[in-house]
């Protein structure tokens, strides 16, 4: 038996956090954008969906979660109907491999206002299993189209085209080149070069057991966590003083989850992913990603 796979980190867990943002300055680019509000604390946007075939089914309003840890694009089978037999994925995420039954379609994308996001976009229908706030998630073979400037939890601008000097005022941070289908972070941690996703489908950060063990941190609690496959587990949650990409990009106090099933995430051949970075640290900046070039850039929200 033949399976498809796929490396995703999406929807990991729902612990809902309230928080203020302030505003970006726009300096005049927005005007050549399309601005999206998120329906959660979470990156969560409503678009307007219906199947590219015509006539297959009528336009329906759908939120999607925009998620940088998942390398494809799903949507609920409640909301699509099907035509073909569906294929056997194996799927990773932090509670480890499972083979999950995957459908296939192509879907139009617009903003409630009209605004085309998307044509032919390729979706993985899926059966989650349980009540997540979206219906679909938008992973990288969406989001590469596009540059992306987040403001968690307020909203996005989305740019089909780059804006000159949209990148003024915020710090370039790395990411592995090698690495296609996830964004890759080299970060050094107690003198020791680690490797992070940036994923902003997981509402809180991520740090591998054994680097938790070296820097002898306590458990704090406890927290279970679903991804859309149905799987619950439980893990000690913690608290870093101080987690850091660069210097000046330091957020204070970040709650972790933490076990050993991320190490392999992008292969036994590919690096070792010893954390992520999730919307809990993310939050505390303005995340501008120019996917095209595989770009990243970071600007903190403190005065």
């Amino acid at each position: 038996m033949s399976y498809n796979y796929i490396k995703l980190f999406s929807s990991l867990f729902f612990l809902f956090v309230i928080h203020n943002c302030k505003t970006i300055e726009k300096r005049g680019w927005s005007d050549h954008s399309v601005y999206i509000e998120f329906k959660s604390n979470q990156p969560i946007i409503e678009l307007l969906t219906y199947p590219s075939e015509k006539n297959y089914a009528p336009p329906v309003k759908l939120r999607f979660l925009l998620d940088t840890g998942s390398n494809l694009s799903f949507i609920r089978k409640e909301f699509i109907p099907i035509k073909k037999a569906p294929e056997k994925y194996i799927s990773y995420t932090i509670s480890g491999s499972s083979e999950i039954n995957i459908h296939k379609i192509s879907l139009e994308l617009d903003t409630t206002s009209g605004e085309k996001i998307a044509s032919d976009q390729l979706f993985h229908v899926i059966d989650f299993k349980r009540d997540f706030p979206f219906e679909g998630i938008l992973g990288t073979d969406f989001l590469q189209k596009y540059t992306m400037l987040y403001n968690i939890p307020e909203g996005l601008y989305v740019f089909q085209n780059m804006p000159k000097d949209l990148e003024k005022g915020f710090t370039s941070i790395n990411v592995l080149p090698e690495i296609k289908t996830h964004l890759v972070i080299p970060v050094e941690l107690e003198k020791t070069l680690l490797y992070f996703l940036i994923d902003t489908g997981a509402e809180i950060s991520y740090l591998d057991e054994d680097i938790i063990k070296k820097l002898n941190l306590d458990s704090i609690s406890t927290r279970k966590y679903t991804n859309f496959t149905g799987d619950i587990r439980e893990s000690n949650t913690y608290i870093i003083p101080n987690l850091c990409l660069k210097e000046k990009l330091c957020s204070q106090n970040i709650e972790l989850l933490s076990n050993q099933n991320m190490r392999h995430f992008l292969g036994q051949n590919s690096v070792k992913v010893s954390g992520l970075f999730g919307v809990n640290w993310l939050k505390n900046y303005y995340l501008l990603i120019r996917y095209p070039d595989r770009k990243v850039f970071l600007k903190s929200k403190r005065i």
